[in-house]
């Protein structure tokens, strides 16, 4: 079934394909990414399917520290046409033996598929997505319809935005990082219990224990 989605949607052959119990994705590597599209079977069965990049140098680095991005579809761009119980995008009823693809999973993917996989360009790209958004708002880019939003809170995304800005001699975007929490420090973080500066200091110390670059200027004094 996978592999019928795979060329349905267009998309060339993966680097890897990976496969658990209840899933199986295809990764692609470019531009310091790795790109994944991933379809899964929830409950009821049900297949949902879905598209994230990480950082593959950080990730190998430092697994599970999430320099990713999430990718979805503007709602207004799926809402025509979808059947009652259609519950959100990207969520079917589960294919069994020879029952044909859902006409709806296949041009959503042929849609949106590789517009997400390839909506990053490279890692500076997905640091400016790490470092989008302010305070509890939600970090994203728009364009054409997709949208693509940071996975980690606005403190520990600017974090990962500055190690990435250094890593890739992005000056500009440290710039960006660096005015961002400038103009925030104070503001307070609910879920941090302090001030923004405290909860980028929090993260920095915590990413600094295996961070290739220098980030005791993030870190609260000793």
């Amino acid at each position: 079934m996978f592999t019928e989605l795979r060329v349905a949607w267009a998309l060339p052959e993966p680097a890897h394909i990976f496969r658990t119990r209840h899933s199986i994705a295809a990764v692609y590597l470019d531009g310091g990414l790795r790109r994944t599209v991933n379809v899964s079977r929830g409950t009821g069965p049900v297949l949902n399917w879905g598209v994230y990049a990480v950082d593959d140098e950080l990730d190998r680095l430092a697994p599970g520290t999430v320099f990713m991005a999430v990718f979805d579809v503007q709602d207004e761009l799926v809402v025509e046409g979808n059947p009652p119980e259609r519950r959100r995008r990207g969520e079917y009823a589960w294919p069994w033996i020879d029952d044909r693809l859902e006409p709806r999973l296949v041009a959503e993917g042929q849609r949106f598929a590789s517009r997400m996989l390839w909506f990053l360009k490279d890692r500076a790209e997905l640091a400016r997505v790490l470092l989008a958004g302010t305070g509890d708002e939600p970090g994203q880019w728009r364009r054409d319809g997709i949208v693509a939003t940071r996975f980690s809170g606005a403190a520990s995304g600017l974090v990962q935005a500055t190690i990435l800005a250094r890593l890739i001699g992005d000056a500009e975007l440290e710039r960006m990082a660096r005015a961002k929490l400038d103009a925030a420090a104070d503001v307070e973080v609910a879920e941090y219990g302090g001030p923004f500066s405290a909860a980028v200091g929090y993260f920095a110390t915590k990413y600094g224990a295996w961070s290739p670059v220098d980030l005791s200027d993030l870190s609260p004094p000793a």
